[in-house]
């Protein structure tokens, strides 16, 4: 529901907040206003400067659309007029009150917290609280204790948590499962010295790919000053900052910072004492461009990045070669072919109600600090009409050239917004648009595949295999038929069912070697293999533990199953009921056995008459005739 109405309720507060920029009225209800903010895309800022109302003007004038004010308490009249002054220039706000900030709630009732925050409900201005910044993953306990406090009594004002950078795995995960919040926030500040740094696009892709994963919005804080190492950023740095998050998906984009936050060193579009710097109006043209994408990004959801390298003239930088390889929609089936001199991302969008409405972002991914343009083509597979290009802070239509090709320019940094109405398709592109999907979906899962050494090996080299088989094919191109993709579509699907960890295979073997123990004659095998086989079990076991050596366990593993497999049976071949010799009873039996299939582990030796490791319809003729011999 909230990428269906974001459309309508993004023009909405546009319009609104360009309406009551510079009025104390705001027609919306504080219900209303955060519906609409967490349906849109909004710049916001960390550390606002608000020393006076001319001061709050100038953040307005600057494009700021929310903010957070600190050491707030409504007891403190300073603090009750920053807020006036926000609400007057249309800046929403988010409050930190120090009281109810990081784990304070965990000890407090919710109707202590109610008195804190009453102040606030119902102000349209308000959209809610900042509960913590940056917590640690042992924080989430109590993290969640406070934030079920607070959601309880805020009567939907949003408490904020916002994340550390480059952290992976469950500390996003816990987001939505354990906090259970409907949104993802984190901090990148990628622009250091010279370069770009190297795992900049690999954060993006964890924090954008759990986002969509659970279908949440995805907040970002961009670099929009220097301190310390990270340099000043310049118009580019924060074209490519925003647009290479918007291509995984980020809605908010919060500048770090407008005002500088008493960094020693800091440089930012305003100092400590209010004082504009020369990044203000470079602050103020990229939220202005930012405002005039929002209305039409925020009527489609994301599907995923992929990267494109071709032609390029030098090698991709480090950052997009972590991730170059790990597309999450590789075949948005809208682009036929895309190129460039230097590296580029593309963001794959839909509309969600409207399958023929398309989009895509492009991004010059090259260094920013490199200074690099790039002309960019590419052709349609399911339009050759003029598409619709949103980039910087102008929309325009773009027709294709005799060829069908369109060609962009995109400046250092740069980044384009293609809107695309598509033709119906056939009933034969409708298929393989579904199969590319569907193989894409498997290689992009098996490609984003961690700590490999936990997965068991022969499961893992068949997925690979099939994976590669699948890459192959796609090098035909055009040429590729239904049946050839459904083909491979069908042996992914087969080889990704397939896949167990080290773990898996090892807790069956372990069951498997136990229930023999327990349950065989072993009356019937050489003593020495079960003296191997309980010898290697103990081992396997105590492999077992919360925190394995896979590569120990692994070969655990084979060593129990080795001694299973090499058991040497040495009873009578036939002689179901363990008379001494092979009688018809013993043949029916086994005929039964190959009808239903229930033989344990004893009976399988057993009924294996022609010691071919099966049992089948040659092991009854074999044992009729054993029958016969012995009458």
């Amino acid at each position: 529901m909230r990428r269906i109405l974001s459309a309508i309720l993004s023009l909405i507060f546009c319009f609104t907040l360009g309406a009551s920029m510079f009025t104390a009225e705001d027609s919306l209800t504080q219900k209303e206003a955060i519906e609409m903010f967490k349906t849109g895309m909004y710049i916001g800022d960390w550390v606002p400067s608000t020393l006076s109302e001319q001061h709050v003007k100038e953040m307005a004038e600057c494009g700021i659309q929310y903010t957070f004010l600190w050491a707030f308490n409504y007891d403190d009249p300073n603090k009750v007029q920053e807020l006036e002054w926000c609400s007057k220039y249309g800046i929403k706000v988010f409050l930190k009150d120090d009281r109810i900030y990081g784990t304070a709630m965990k000890d407090m009732t919710q109707d202590e917290i109610y008195q804190i925050i009453e102040p606030s409900i119902g102000n349209p201005n308000i959209l809610g609280y900042c509960i913590y910044d940056e917590p640690s993953e042992e924080q989430y306990e109590d993290l969640k204790v406070c934030l079920d406090k607070y959601n309880a009594v805020a009567q939907g004002m949003i408490g904020t948590v916002n994340l550390f950078p480059y952290r992976y795995g469950s500390y996003i995960e816990k987001v939505f499962t354990l906090l259970e919040m409907d949104y993802v926030s984190v901090d990148i500040y990628p622009l250091v010295g010279e370069t770009t740094e190297d795992v900049y696009y690999k954060n993006l892709k964890a924090v954008g790919d759990a986002a969509r994963k659970y279908d949440a919005d995805f907040w970002l804080f961009i670099q929009s000053m220097s301190w310390n190492d990270r340099r000043i950023p310049d118009l580019e740095d924060l074209r490519f900052q925003a647009y290479s998050a918007i291509a995984y998906g980020a809605t908010k984009l919060m500048h770090f910072c407008y005002s500088n936050p008493h960094f020693p060193d800091g440089y930012s579009a305003v100092d400590v004492n209010g004082e504009k710097s020369d990044l203000y109006p470079v602050l103020q043209q990229f939220n202005t461009e930012m405002q005039h994408l929002a209305p039409i990004l925020s009527q489609y959801k994301d599907l995923g990045a992929f990267y494109v390298t071709e032609g390029m003239s030098a090698e991709a930088p480090v950052y997009l070669r972590q991730v170059k390889d790990l597309s999450q929609y590789e075949d948005f089936r809208t682009i036929r072919e895309i190129s460039a001199d230097q590296p580029l991302m593309v963001g794959a969008f839909e509309h969600p109600q409207d399958g023929l409405d398309k989009a895509f972002v492009i991004v010059n991914a090259s260094d920013c600090y490199q200074q690099k343009e790039t002309d960019v083509s590419f052709t349609l597979r399911y339009s050759d009409g003029p598409v619709t290009v949103t980039m910087d802070g102008r929309t325009f239509a773009l027709e294709a050239d005799a060829d069908g090709v369109y060609r962009l320019h995109l400046g250092s940094g740069g980044g384009a917004f293609v809107q695309v109405q598509e033709r119906p398709r056939t009933e034969e592109e409708i298929a393989l648009d579904s199969y590319f999907a569907d193989c894409n979906a498997v290689k992009n899962a098996f490609l984003d595949l961690e700590n490999t050494i936990v997965y068991d090996s022969d499961s893992y080299q068949s997925l690979k295999d099939a994976v590669t088989a699948y890459t192959q094919l796609k090098e035909k191109g055009e040429a590729i038929t239904v049946a050839e993709l459904l083909q491979a579509r069908s042996a992914l699907l087969q080889a990704q069912s397939a896949l167990r960890t080290k773990m898996e295979v090892a807790t069956e073997w372990s069951a498997r070697g136990h229930e023999i123990l327990q349950t065989s004659d072993r009356s019937l095998y050489e003593a020495s293999g079960f003296e191997n086989l309980e010898k290697y079990l103990e081992r396997l076991d105590g492999e077992m533990t919360e925190e394995p050596n896979y590569t120990k366990l692994g070969y655990a593993t084979e060593k129990v199953q080795e001694a299973i497999e090499t058991l040497v049976f040495i009873g009578v071949r036939g002689d179901m009921d363990k008379s001494g010799k092979v009688t018809l009873a013993d043949v029916l039996g086994i005929a039964r056995a190959v009808l239903d299939g229930s033989l344990d582990f004893d009976g399988q030796h057993i009924a294996d008459v022609t010691e071919d490791g099966a049992v089948n319809l040659a092991d009854v003729i074999a044992a009729a005739r054993k029958a016969l011999s012995q009458r």
